[in-house]
């Protein structure tokens, strides 16, 4: 049973076997500017129990039929948590960056200010917003609580039959 990493990993030194210290490689840590991290790189290929772990939490994705088979998923519950993987490592956290990760919008964010990367779709995103814009006006509404917006038709609370005595 195996499985290959879908994006690098951390690896923990000091609990490499053998064969992983072959496949680590070792490289500046791009949020701590100074440290050298050991990685598992992208592509590195693990076998038994930790291939299974490694494709459930959608961090790997399964080389051979048998690591298909046993992590009981189909490819698109399996496109869907490494997806989710890969947002989480990337700090994609907010639910509107997540569907501008999805969209092909944003790759993620710089480190030092936290700004979009902007990713393969972020020309026709702009161009979209400034349509919007000029249709709709700056504040287009479509966010707004209806609690709180001043437009929002007022409507009488609606009565809910009562339930009869024998309701389930």
């Amino acid at each position: 049973m195996k499985a290959r990493l879908v994006l690098e990993q951390y690896a923990d030194v000091s609990k490499l076997n053998a064969e992983q210290r072959k496949v680590v490689t070792f490289r500046p840590d791009r949020m701590n500017a100074g440290k050298t991290v050991c990685v598992f790189p992208e592509g590195a290929v693990f076998e038994g129990e930790q291939a299974l772990f490694l494709c459930k939490t959608g961090q790997a994705e399964p080389v051979d039929d048998e690591c298909m088979k046993a992590t009981k998923m189909t490819p698109g519950q399996r496109a869907a948590i490494q997806e989710n993987y890969k947002m989480d490592s990337l700090g994609i956290n907010d639910k509107a960056d997540r569907e501008l990760y999805r969209a092909g919008v944003i790759l993620g964010y710089h480190p030092k200010d936290k700004t979009y990367i902007h990713g393969p779709n972020w020309n026709a995103y702009q161009l979209a917003q400034e349509a919007a814009d000029d249709i709709f006006g700056e504040d287009d509404g479509l966010d707004d609580d209806p609690a709180t917006d001043d437009d929002a038709i007022d409507a009488p609370p609606v009565e809910l039959p009562e339930e009869p005595d024998n309701a389930l």
